[in-house]
């Protein structure tokens, strides 16, 4: 029947005539949860220390008489039974109390709003329940709890409001020392607990840490001291050992690093090591994981009394890291461990350092460790506390080759490592030309976030030393010229190009012949009939990048560009002028930053609401939007012009609203903006002018152009 009643909530979960008898499905529950009528519940085996046990347990059955208890009254019971004899093979009671475990689990499932009233009714009475004779039943409760739990864990927070999570808490953090305190017992203190019952009670407890409002910190340590038993255990299985482990990691990420005291962590150490030394590679792995977090701790409260711990550590993870017959697993742990120990206590290992670094670097030469090792070397490079002299040049013309191999995450590994040496300044100077020459050949359109990471190595290269720049200009420069006439390269990808290019201008700032060399083959690259309309943009942004340290000479580059663009309308094109549209889109780029309505700029917005009236489609879409830029770093000069223009041409109106569309586009960005609320509400009041219109395109980008300004205020 109980089964009947879980398949009927789960299959017909909202329905009303469920709902209206989901209060009394809970009460059998409840009520059937705890029926034994063949077993009687002592004291001594309550969870309660007051002896509370659980309902119904009061319930004991006479051999010789016929049973009191209102189910059996006129059945078989007593003929079957008769003789006094009785056997626990022949109770079936076990089947009724797993089922009503399972119910309640589905009422939950198809009920989550209900959690509260559920957990507050069913949570004692499922805890004094953890008490079960029946293996069976004892892990169905387990799971039931696990279930309530769940419910509260950080993937399930937005489930719930704020409200409801409080009383759930309140509610459950009653029930937490009863919970600990079980589980603690069966785990260490019970003979004879079958390893799966072992097991759910792992999980259970990991369940309840994952629970951010439980206070687990009062019972944190005593926990600790039974996960320290089960791993302790020369004979207890693999797997539990591993949840242990698990378990621990939990305990150790708690909020409260001050919950454990000096001389929790030390034993806790001293356990891990030893467990980390185990042959059974699964457990020692495991333990290297779980050592992380403790030395983690250990570093943030050093105290005297892990001095010699440490050592021990470390040399226990350097006998590791040697040895040629270990399982891979536990030699990529030990590799990582030595890295995590140089990088946090590299003033407690005095003179061992050395060593590491030079067996780290024999690691390298096998391919089984060596992505393991490169991450680990770019661990200790980015601590800054670890000289790498010993192994200086030899390390950075290793990490250069990895660069050609085609595994990419040893690529990406190898590349982060160098950058992390440029970053720290630990780089040698005589391996910049090989570093440089390799990550010169990342860039390209095959990998953008690889060719990415290389171009802002190479900058903080340059940053750190100004000899590496001819290195950058021989093999680098003519890459970047490359990626640049990439169609792919588009939005963020464009940023490291920018980035390049500025580096770039700030070193050749005494040097304007340089700088002029370098624009001009942006623009012959960018200047071609055939060249794409983004791959202008992506020059133009470049272009723009290297005149933004310097305002006198980027107003000379504008008038250069009105000039141009002037040249070019006297002339016969058959669709549009290449040098037309890349001067315009350079106007653009440079006028997001740069105020154009200056003395030197003067021409340039008659210039740009002339190329409106162009026959060309393409000049007249990058005139709109090369208004719609400058008009970002001087609204007050183009924002009256754009709406005067609105006013007396009517058929530049969807341009003009394009303009105004990339005006109040670029407010939602991280820059800050110039637009003040006079110019917000100047730029709504003509949207809803213009939004009346009967031509559809003009309402479609009036509406576009008044949802961004909703979402930007």
């Amino acid at each position: 029947c109980l089964g009947c009643v879980a398949a009927f909530v789960t299959h017909c979960a909202g329905a009303e005539a469920c709902q209206n008898h989901l209060p009394a499905f809970v009460e059998l529950c409840r009520k059937y949860v705890s029926y034994d009528p063949n077993f009687a519940y002592d004291d001594d085996m309550a969870v309660d220390s007051d002896g509370e046990g659980p309902e119904g347990n009061d319930m004991e059955v006479d051999d010789n008489e016929g049973s009191d208890y209102d189910g059996f009254d006129g059945s078989d019971y007593d003929d079957e039974y008769d003789d006094g004899v009785y056997s626990d093979d022949d109770d079936t009671s076990w089947k009724v109390r797993k089922a009503a475990a399972q119910c309640l689990v589905c009422i939950l499932q198809a009920n989550p709003l209900l959690l509260h009233s559920l957990l507050e009714g069913s949570l004692p009475l499922l805890v004094s329940r953890l008490n079960e004779r029946d293996e069976n039943v004892k892990h169905e409760v387990i799971a039931a709890l696990q279930c309530f739990l769940a419910k509260l864990g950080p993937k399930q927070a937005p489930a719930l409001d704020a409200e409801t999570r409080g009383k759930c808490a309140a509610v459950l953090n009653g029930k937490v020392a009863k919970l600990v305190k079980f589980s603690g017992n069966e785990l260490a203190g019970a003979k004879g607990t079958a390893s799966r019952i072992k097991l759910a009670f792992l999980h259970l407890l990991r369940s309840l840490a994952a629970v951010p409002e439980v206070d687990l910190l009062p019972y944190a340590t005593d926990v600790l001291k039974r996960a320290q038993i089960l791993i302790n255990d020369k004979n207890l299985e693999t797997n539990i050992k591993v949840e242990a482990f698990q378990l621990l990691k939990d305990l150790l990420s708690l909020s409260d690093s001050n919950a454990y005291n000096a001389k929790a962590l030390k034993e806790l150490l001293s356990t891990l090591l030893v467990s980390a030394d185990e042959k059974a590679f699964k457990v020692s792995a495991e333990a290297f994981r779980t050592l992380f977090t403790a030395l983690e701790i250990v570093h943030r409260r050093w105290d005297s009394v892990y001095e010699n711990v440490v050592v021990d550590i470390y040399n226990m993870a350097f006998a590791q890291m040697t040895m040629s017959d270990i399982d891979q697993e536990v030699r990529e742990e030990s590799v990582a461990c030595m890295g995590l120990l140089l990088s946090l206590f590299p003033s407690h290992l005095p003179g061992r350092s050395d060593e590491a670094l030079q067996a780290l670097l024999e690691g390298m030469g096998g391919e089984a460790t060596r992505i393991p090792v490169v991450k680990t070397v770019a661990k200790i490079a980015a601590s800054g506390q670890v000289d790498l002299s010993c192994v200086s040049g030899k390390l950075e013309a290793e990490l250069a080759t990895y660069l050609k191999k085609t595994n990419h995450i040893l690529k990406v590994s190898a590349l982060s490592a160098l950058a992390t040496l440029v970053e720290t300044r630990q780089l040698s100077p005589s391996a910049a030309g090989c570093v440089v020459e390799n990550a010169s050949g990342l860039i390209s359109d095959a990998d953008l976030p690889l060719a990415s990471a290389a171009i802002h190595m190479l900058c903080n290269l340059m940053d750190m030393s100004k000899e590496s720049l001819p290195l950058v200009e021989s093999h680098a420069k003519p890459m970047v010229y490359q990626l640049i006439q990439s169609p792919l390269v588009q939005g963020s990808s464009v940023e490291p190009l920018q980035a390049f290019f500025s580096k770039l201008a700030d070193l050749f700032s005494s040097s304007s012949e340089k700088m002029a060399q370098v624009v001009s083959a942006i623009e012959a690259l960018a200047s071609g009939s055939d060249v794409k309309q983004n791959v202008r943009k992506t020059a133009a942004k470049c272009i723009a990048s290297i005149y933004r340290g310097g305002e006198e000479v980027a107003h000379t580059y504008a008038t250069k560009l009105v000039k141009v663009i002037e040249e070019e309308e006297g002339k016969a094109h058959p669709t549009h002028s290449p040098a037309s549209v890349l001067a315009l889109l350079c106007l653009a780029e440079i006028g997001r930053t740069l105020d154009l309505s200056s003395s030197e700029g003067k021409s340039v917005d008659s210039t740009i609401l002339k190329c409106l009236h162009s026959t060309s489609e393409d000049e007249r879409g990058t005139a709109s939007y090369a208004l719609g830029c400058a008009a970002i770093a001087s609204p007050d000069f183009f924002l009256p012009k754009i709406f005067k223009h609105m006013e007396s041409h009517e058929k530049l109106r969807y341009l003009l609203l394009l303009s105004l569309k990339e005006v109040v586009t670029s407010a939602q960005g991280d820059s800050p903006s110039k637009l003040t609320e006079d110019h917000l509400g100047r730029i709504e009041e003509a949207l809803f002018r213009f939004c009346e219109t009967d031509e559809e395109a003009l309402r479609i980008m009036c509406a576009e152009c008044l949802g961004h300004m909703a979402v930007f205020r």
